[in-house]
Order: structure tokens, then sequence, then C-alpha cells
């Protein structure tokens, strides 16, 4: 190894995370990269190493490359010792432990995945390793089917080619919650020494052994029993022309063998893009809520004159979706929008079929549009808002399920185009949800009618609901951070009088649990959890809501529009983008950016 070099440009946390890997015991390949990491690239060492990466939202995620904060062979290792070591606490009175892990295309998705079961191997833990890359949601069913006390998914979703992540699910299929997440990120934290973590020498351990796709069928077998139209999905599902991508990701294991399940035959795969490939050659970045990801599906849309056009994202937890108007122009639908078609669907369904439950509930995040509360209640449903994060809505399901309330979970959804439906996977399923949108997209098409026609309706009925996301981003690392913290801090101590011409009513702040009423300086305490974001309401019944990505150095911001019921939608849609433009504009000056 190279001489250590002067880090006295370095802050002392920074210094303190690189010796403590160069003095370790890992790899020397490792330590001449850092070295020349730091020698080279001041700035980029100071970012793979000013903390070490957080183990957050349901576990970490982070770019890939040599560093404390960064994804390699090291941080999955320590990741996955401190899961093991917690297991061990937590279930100390079962004699054997097995944790289910699967992975997505990325690239080294699959040596990490090896990692993580030659890890818990070492700490004498069960690894069972899924042979084929696998959907999120697979994971967590295959948790809950395969009765493990965990679960580990690496994937970075949909963040571009150079990140990746390591997601825990707990033994009920949910994402790792408060006690048990704060543990095993108090153990990791502990954890200075990289090599500290060891790992059995290879695959070919009895605490190793590799699901085949017998998961495959059960999953296949059980999400079918929650189509809404059985019937006539298998005597029409031949007239709808679906066209599908996976954007190089793991959907295309089981969304076209899903689809064909429930009776839609005609399904057109995207050339390339249903290939699994972890450099995502074809788009910028593999979100199905970018225009420019949805190209190519579009393009294949317009020549073959389809009805629908799906994107599920790379670990298929989240779908996109498009159709053509009348004049032949790409409609693509918002997250909101999605959940909506798809509540109605679902609740109108069981209304005629008279499957609905006594008490039938359904769950959003709070950033999710009200429309999703009125449809709701239309049908006598409950609807409980959630913090943004799908496993706020698998903690709500177990909830029901312990507290003998009769409550029943019907269908949660979140506004990035995350839904459930049912309770076999506990985390939000692009594949399931795909089929569901295909069944609605058939039951339009047997009234003559769109999925654009569908969501006319629902304005016509409930009002216009328009929810406009406004994303600021900044750059990797400690500066960004930086900025992300004093606009909040901003918007604490002196939050705007007005915004876009409407007054201010209340400002509530997550993170203190209160709400400040504008008028009399009122307080009144919040019911959820305390995180990290501000809600504004203004006159009018408008909300904007601003919080920090927990996975990228961004600060998401919604706005949330509303126009009362009138049977001029296009005007009121026009009225309502036009005051979320004017209040784009005013919201980036108030945050000076």
């Amino acid at each position: 190894m190279k001489t250590l070099p002067d880090l006295k440009n370095f802050d002392k946390a920074t210094q303190k995370n690189i010796k403590d890997w160069l003095n370790s015991s890992i790899d020397e390949k490792t330590k001449e990269e850092i070295i020349t990491l730091i020698q080279k690239n001041p700035e980029s060492g100071t970012n793979a190493f000013y903390k070490k990466l957080a183990f957050g939202t349901g576990g970490m995620r982070g770019l890939m490359g040599p560093g404390s904060n960064r994804m390699n062979r090291y941080t999955i290792r320590m990741a996955t010792k401190a899961l093991a070591i917690h297991l061990k606490e937590v279930f100390s009175e079962k004699q054997e432990l097995k944790v289910l892990i699967g992975y997505d295309s990325r690239h080294s998705s699959r040596y990490f995945a090896e990692e993580a079961a030659k890890t818990l191997a070492a700490e004498g833990i069960h690894a069972l390793i899924l042979e084929h890359l696998s959907p999120t949601p697979f994971v967590s069913f295959g948790v809950r089917y395969l009765h493990c006390q965990a679960g580990v998914m690496i994937t970075a979703s949909h963040n571009p080619k150079e990140y990746n992540g390591f997601k825990v699910y707990w033994e009920d299929g949910g994402q790792v919650l408060p006690p048990n997440d704060l543990a095993i990120m108090e153990l990791l934290n502990e954890m200075d020494d990289p090599s500290e973590a060891k790992a059995v020498e290879d695959l070919n351990n009895p605490l190793i052994t590799f699901v085949g796709k017998e998961l495959d069928e059960e999953y296949l077998m059980k999400v079918s029993t929650l189509q809404g139209m059985k019937a006539e999905n298998h005597l029409f599902g031949n007239q709808l022309h679906i066209i599908y991508s996976s954007l190089h990701g793991t959907g295309s294991t089981l969304t076209p063998p899903l689809l064909h399940r429930w009776g839609f035959e005609k399904v057109s795969l995207v050339p390339n893009q249903c290939r699994p490939d972890g450099s995502f050659p074809t788009v910028k970045s593999p979100n199905p809520e970018d225009k420019e990801a949805l190209a190519l599906g579009v393009e294949l849309l317009k020549q073959e004159k389809a009805d629908l056009f799906l994107a599920t994202d790379p670990d298929a937890d989240r779908v996109g979706l498009v159709i053509l108007n009348k004049k032949d122009e790409e409609i693509l639908f918002s997250g909101n929008a999605i959940a909506c078609l798809l509540l109605e669907h679902i609740l109108s369904q069981m209304k005629k079929e008279k499957t609905m439950p006594l008490k039938g509930v359904v769950i959003k995040s709070i950033v999710t549009t009200e429309l999703f509360r009125k449809i709701a209640s239309a049908y006598d449903v409950l609807c409980i808002d959630v913090l943004p994060g799908f496993k706020y809505v698998a903690e709500k399901i177990r909830e029901f399920e312990e507290d003998k309330s009769g409550l029943e979970f019907i269908f949660g959804a979140e506004e990035s185009y995350g839904y459930l439906r049912g309770t076999f996977s506990r985390d939000k399923d692009a594949v399931l949800a795909s089929a569901l949108l295909s069944e609605a997209a058939l039951k339009f098409k047997l009234q003559g009618l769109t999925l654009e026609d569908g969501l006319m309706q629902i304005y016509r009925e409930y009002g216009v609901f328009l929810e406009v996301p406004y994303t600021l981003e900044f750059e990797e690392g400690k500066e960004g951070s930086s900025k992300i913290t004093s606009i909040l801090k901003k918007l604490e101590e002196a939050p705007p009088e007005e915004l876009g011409g409407r007054s201010v009513v209340s400002v509530a702040d997550y993170e203190k649990r209160v709400r400040v009423i504008s008028k009399d300086n009122r307080k009144e305490d919040l019911t959820l959890p305390k995180t990290s974001m501000m809600e504004i309401i203004l006159e009018g019944g408008s909300k904007i809501f601003i919080r920090p990505s927990g996975t990228e150095p961004k600060l998401k911001t919604y706005l949330m529009i509303q126009r009362p019921v009138s049977q001029d939608v296009p005007s009121s849609l026009k009225e309502a983008k036009e005051e979320a433009e004017t209040l784009k504009k005013t919201l980036a000056a108030f945050f000076e950016v």
C-alpha cells in the first residue's frame, strides 16, 4: 500500500473515516482506490468519507464505490452483520433464523446479494437467495410465504445507474420500522472497522440456499385472486392491446406472465427495454415518472395504436401509464391520477360484486391527493393518512391484523406511482398494479371509453384536484445537504404570509409535530409521527408540502390545488394549472433559488 496521504485538508470526521478504512484489513485494491481518490479528487474523497452511509428509510442507498458513505462490499457486509446481530437478539427463542435475499438488474446487485448471503451464513443465519433477479414486492411476498424473520432487497429503485441500495424487510413483509430499524442503525454506527464484518468463503455452504421459480408460481396464483372482473378479463381480455416496458429492470420476470394469466394475451414488449441491463442504456434515468424514459414505449404505442402503455421501474414497485387520446396525442397520467383511477375501479367492482368489507380501509400518504379521500368517502370506506413511505402502509395493515378492530385493508397508494391491493405483499407492487390498470382499461373499452374518459368522470363527480410536483435538485454531498437544511430552517423561522396571491392559513412543522394557525398564532398538535416535512395551507383549500428526499439531494415540494365540482372540467383544470405555475414562481423567490 502507498504511504498514508496527508489528510490535513479534510475535517476530523472525514479524516477518522479514511483512517479507519486504510488501517483496517480490507483488501489492498480497495485501499489503493481510496488513496488515489483522495489524492486526485479531494472533493469526491470528502463526499465518500465525510459520514457513514445512513441506514434510513427501510435501509440504505447511495452511490457505489469505495468509502464509508458509499455502497460497496464492506458497507453491505456491515449492514448485514448489524441486521444479523439484531435478529438473533429479537428472535433468540428460534432455533433457525431465515432471511430471504433478492436483487435487481443493477451493476453489482447480484454480487452484493451474495455478499449479504455469505455474511448471514458467517453469523449462523440461513440465507435464502433468489436464483433470478426479482421485483421488490416479490421479496416482501416471499418473506411472508417462506416464514422468514427478515428480507433484504438489493436495489436503488429508479435512481440513476451509479446508485445501489440495501432494503430491509421484517417478518410481516413490511419494511423495517422502529424500534428495529433504530437498533440496526445503532449497531451499524458502532462499527468503525469495515473489515470486522466477516463472510464465509463461498456460496457452497449449508446455510445458503437458492430459491427457484416455484415461488413465482405461488405469487402469480395468490395475486390472481384479486381480479375484480375475472369473467370479463378472460372473455374479452384479448381485445385490449397493452405495450409494456420494464425499463431494463426486473418487471419483465413477472408482469407479462401475470397479464397473460388474467386474460390479457395481447402484450407487446418494448424492444431492448425488457432485457435487464444495469446501465439502463436507452434512458437517462429509469423513472416511469419521466417523459423521456417513456419515449420508446410511447413510440410503439403510436405505431401499434395500442390501448395503453405500462412502464415499471427497475425493481418493479412503481408503474407509469400512458394512453393515446382521440387525436393520437399521448396522455401521461400522474401518480395521483393513477391512484384515483385504481381506487374508483376497485371500489366500484367490490360494490357491484357485493364483496365490500363491513369496515373497509384505504390508505394514502399525506402528500397524495385529497381526491382519493373523496372517492373512498363516496363508498363509505375509511381513508387514513400516513407519512410518505410505503412502510407506514404496511405498519397500518399489521395494526389492523393485531388489534381485532375488524378494519380490513383494501388498497393503498402514494403519489410517487406506488400502489398495493390486498395483503399478500406489504410493499407497493407495480406488477399487480399493471394488471389492475389493464382491467380498468378493459372495463372502459367495453363501454367505448378510455382511461382518460374515466378520469374526467371522476373530476365531474368529485371536483378537480391537481397535484404538481416541484423538485429542487442540489449537488451531491455536504454542500447540497447544507442548502436543503437552510431552506427548511427559513420556512420554520420565518414562514411566508402569502403565496401566489393567497393568504397562508396555517403552517405545520412535522419535525416539531405542531401546526400554527396564522390568524391568531394558535398552535395545534399533529398526530402523525415526527418527520422532516413542512405543510402550508392556503386560503381556498390548496396545500403545499415541502420535504427533503430520503435518498437523493433533492427538496421535494408538492403543490395540491383544488377546484369545486363543475361540468366544465377543462376550464377548472386550466385555472388549477395557472395557480400552480404562480405558486412555483413565488416559492422559488421565497427559497431564493
